[in-house]
């Protein structure tokens, strides 16, 4: 197997290749690369989006050398691209092969393959999170009705968290701004200092710095989620998963094609004549916030939670049990697609004993 030159690759990235695509790698930094390259001595490259970013111009120069075909670039944010950028990179692409890696979804191109690997869906299903949520189930006997925990950076989430605060609706819920960065920090800090020949924290940094506040779960029926981008690039973050894998009742507030990926992936959200209306196209933020109005006191004045609960359930078996194991076959699909073979493959061809 080729060695696969990377460049800018974060830790975490380095080892789903190594783990799931069974490459191997060998890391150095941007001038190195382009200059390896233009010398022809690099015959498979990964390159980072943070070097992307910051060399732009210079890969966009190496891209039309044609020295790079074959070249793949890992993308873990796609909305910090504009549009104008994905746009000059597919025309830059044309004739050339250059694929991408994404841990979520970058927009229709016509000249560059695109792959997402869901790989915060993946992590989220270490088996930390997995026995807290046992233990999360055990205590859990809702008395509350809302949980609504969400950046108000984005426009989208402070008209949502604007019209919510305005709302009688949420005076039996826990509703907050996101503040938890420190709060992260200082649970990581003590528990690396208290146990440091464990590796659960691995497990503990798939909830980035959304660390779910356990007391409000136990507490609390439905989580109210937001996600960074409401467009059609984004990626899927803790904010979904976290309450998925701890068996919590969701309502999506996303965009439409984030929210169809999931109903493709298998996962389920109890609608009321809500969703089509949210993600109605043209449809005004007045229009859709009435709508999440009217949607939340239906769920808050239910008497049967049932069909609510039942999704939860539903959502949560099939994180645990069907999408955690899809990820290591579509994971390794990935990758030989944009690496070639790798030691699954030469395991497999070997073992004819």
């Amino acid at each position: 197997m080729d060695i696969i030159t990377t460049v800018l690759l974060p830790d975490f990235c380095r080892e789903i290749f190594r783990n799931f695509g069974g490459v191997r790698l060998n890391q150095v930094d941007t001038e190195v690369a382009i200059r390896q390259v233009l010398e022809g001595k690099i015959k498979k490259l990964c390159v980072g989006e943070i070097s992307l970013k910051q060399y732009r111009n210079e890969w966009m120069r190496v891209i039309d050398s044609g020295l790079a075909d074959n070249m793949v670039i890992w993308i873990e944010h796609p909305f910090h691209f504009t549009n104008e950028q994905w746009r000059e990179l597919d025309e830059r692409a044309q004739g050339r092969s250059i694929k991408c890696l994404i841990n979520g979804v970058g927009p229709i191109m016509s000249n560059v393959e695109m792959y997402d690997l869901d790989y915060g869906e993946h992590v989220m299903s270490h088996h930390v999170c997995l026995m807290l949520s046992h233990m999360l189930a055990k205590e859990r006997k809702p008395t509350m009705d809302f949980i609504a925990m969400f950046g108000r950076v984005q426009d989208y989430r402070q008209r949502i968290a604007d019209r919510l605060g305005r709302s009688s609706l949420m005076d039996n819920s826990v509703f907050q701004k996101f503040t938890h960065g420190k709060r992260v920090e200082d649970i990581r800090t003590q528990l690396m200092n208290e146990y440091p020949e464990y590796q659960f924290i691995h497990g503990l940094g798939a909830f980035g710095n959304g660390f779910p506040n356990m007391v409000w779960y136990e507490n609390a029926w439905c989580e109210l989620v937001t996600e960074v981008s409401n467009t059609d690039v984004f990626h899927i973050t803790e904010k979904t998963w976290r309450p998925i894998a701890m068996g919590v009742p969701v309502v999506m507030l996303a965009h439409k094609k984030l929210y169809d990926k999931l109903l493709d992936a298998g996962y389920r959200f109890y609608d009321h004549d809500f969703y089509d209306t949210w993600h109605m196209p043209g449809a005004s933020w007045s229009d859709k916030l009435d709508c999440l109005e009217k949607f939340l006191w239906h769920l808050k004045q239910m008497p049967d939670r049932t069909p609510v609960d039942e999704t939860a359930r539903h959502n949560y078996d099939h994180f645990w049990n069907n999408r955690k194991n899809l990820f290591y076959v579509r994971a390794y699909e990935s990758m030989t697609r944009c690496f070639g073979r790798g030691v699954f493959n030469e395991i497999y061809s070997r073992l004819d004993i």
